[in-house]
């Protein structure tokens, strides 16, 4: 005796049952759908010995599978919920004052074949303020001075503003969690980001958390609003490590379409990070995950 299985019978019952709300709840649907089916054609296969037709089994499963969707779905909300909770409340200590580091620009212009680099000494005091010094500059004389100069003199003025609020807050930003992911051969919480206002300062893109501590070990994406005339479009990606309970930057790299040399890159690597006695006291403290 040989049992038929119609698949496209199953499939109508299991999709009218269940319909997923977005892609990636599709995606994953579309995967346990395969693997409920395939169980069922053995089920059949079983019961082809046995004599038993009863199919009902897999739209049953399907529905169970779906609800164990929409909870996971819930739960993953709620995590998101909490871990941008714990950054936002870590936010305000999160800062770098009263701290020393060198630091290396690497900037090149490509359509110019110019390149030109700086190392540095960079100060940070106990109320922002950033202030170079030791200078050692090489390369090409307009990249030290319209592009390694000038990022050096806009960092040191916007240290003295206060007006100025582009900090990364539910005021500024829509969070968007995307779960706890692989980046780099590393799990980190991802937020989307999107700004509240096209304001200078303010950018699209993405946020990673440490999972440990809930502090950015890296910001990415496109500023909404060019910060010169010059500058048609500029995109960064800002790296942090993670010292004493504080995020400290490792690495700045952006690239920057202007409007009269093509494309501008830059790179900046920090390194021998030290803070001051005073700096390190009032560090945030690593508590872990919560």
């Amino acid at each position: 005796m040989v049992t038929r299985v119609r698949i496209s019978d199953s499939l109508e019952a299991a999709t009218a049952a269940v319909i997923p709300t977005s892609k990636k709840q599709a995606a994953i649907f579309r995967v346990k759908l395969k693997l409920v089916f395939l169980t069922a054609l053995c089920a059949a296969a079983v019961c082809a010995q046995t004599g038993e037709n009863d199919h009902s089994a897999a739209p049953t499963v399907l529905v169970a599978l779906a609800a164990g969707d929409d909870n996971a779905g819930a739960r993953d909300e709620q995590t998101g919920a909490q871990v941008l909770q714990r950054f936002l409340e870590l936010a305000p200590k999160n800062l770098v004052r009263g701290a020393v580091m060198d630091v290396a620009f690497i900037a090149q212009l490509p359509r110019l074949r110019k390149e030109g680099s700086l190392q540095a000494r960079r100060m940070v005091g106990t109320g922002g303020e950033v202030v170079y010094s030791d200078v050692r500059a090489q390369g090409d004389t307009t990249i030290r001075k319209d592009v390694i100069a000038r990022f050096m003199s806009a960092e040191t003025e916007n240290a003295l503003r206060s007006g100025d609020d582009i900090s990364l807050s539910p005021k500024n930003y829509k969070f968007k969690y995307k779960g706890l992911q692989t980046k780099e051969s590393r799990e980190v919480y991802v937020y989307e980001l999107n700004p509240r206002k096209k304001r200078v300062g303010l950018f699209k893109g993405e946020l990673w958390l440490d999972p440990a501590t809930y502090l950015p070990v890296r910001e990415s994406g496109k500023m909404v609003k060019s910060p010169s005339i010059f500058l048609k479009k500029v995109e960064f990606t800002r790296d942090y490590d993670i010292r004493d309970g504080v995020s400290v930057p490792r690495e700045t790299r952006t690239a920057i379409e202007t409007r009269f040399w093509g494309q501008a890159d830059l790179a900046i690597h920090y390194s021998n990070f030290e803070w001051t006695a005073r700096a390190q006291s009032n560090a945030v403290p690593d508590h872990g995950p919560r």
